[in-house]
């Protein structure tokens, strides 16, 4: 039996190079420190990454730890490997939980689903509203969007996916809370205010009744601008996670 690896803490900074010159690989549950894969991620490794006995890999258990592991046994729909090293990483400093309503367009949920991973949110929440058109949540779909978002961002932390909530009966843990309008410019609050930990929500294609936009108001959540220009609400996901992170 491999002789199992203790973690070594480090900072949630940069990795080093050696670390970053690789791919990463997700697996969940270390067990006597070997790392077993699925039948999806194995045939990824086997068949199109042509990995083998002996070769090294860099895994992420999405909680915070990198592993550096060894492949023993490289069958195409179960490979195995035993930790040879492992890190662990400090949380982030910041968090933002992207309450999201899911857009009509599987490919633009996808796009809006990556790129939200790869900027850094730590939490993902579908919001059901008025002028929702999709309301059917396909979440095993949009966790394989996730997982892979984390491994191409190279994060070890992944994005918690909770069930989704209607917007009347939105109550976030956030203090800070913002919701992304069109006609944001009309109120006083019109950008984020400093803060390590927020909220930020993204309409339907449709925007918000208004019904629903003043049960927002009177429940803490206050109007953000992202530019003068109107956008698809992919791109508002965008926008908004980058003018939260820009800072960093």
């Amino acid at each position: 039996m491999a002789k199992k690896a203790q973690p070594k803490k480090v900072k949630n900074k940069r990795l080093p190079v050696r670390e970053k010159t690789g791919q990463y690989f997700y697996a969940p549950e270390v067990t006597d420190g070997v790392v077993a894969f699925d039948t999806f991620e194995s045939r990824h490794i086997v068949r199109v990454l042509r990995k083998r006995k002996g070769d090294r890999l860099w895994i992420t258990n999405g909680k915070g730890r990198l592993f550096e592991a060894e492949i023993f046994d490289d069958y195409s729909t179960a490979v195995q490997a035993h930790i040879v090293r492992v890190k662990e990483f400090e949380p982030p400093v910041k968090h933002l939980h992207l309450f999201l309503a899911p857009l009509k367009s599987a490919d633009r949920m996808t796009f809006a689903l990556e790129k939200a991973v790869e900027l850094g949110v730590t939490s993902i929440t579908p919001v059901l509203t008025r002028y929702t058109e999709r309301k059917q949540i396909k979440y095993e779909r949009w966790e394989k969007i996730i997982i892979s978002a984390l491994k191409q961002s190279m994060r070890v932390f992944k994005p918690l996916l909770s069930e989704s909530v209607s917007l009347m009966q939105l109550e976030p843990v956030e203090k800070q809370r913002f919701v992304a309008l069109c006609e944001a410019s009309k109120f006083e609050n019109k950008t984020y205010e400093v803060s390590k930990e927020a909220a930020v929500l993204i309409g339907p294609e449709g925007g918000f009744s208004q019904a629903e936009k003043q049960y927002l108001f009177t429940s803490g959540w206050k109007a953000v601008s992202l530019g003068k220009q109107r956008l698809r609400a992919e791109t508002a996901v965008v926008v908004a996670v980058c003018k939260f992170f820009q800072n960093d």
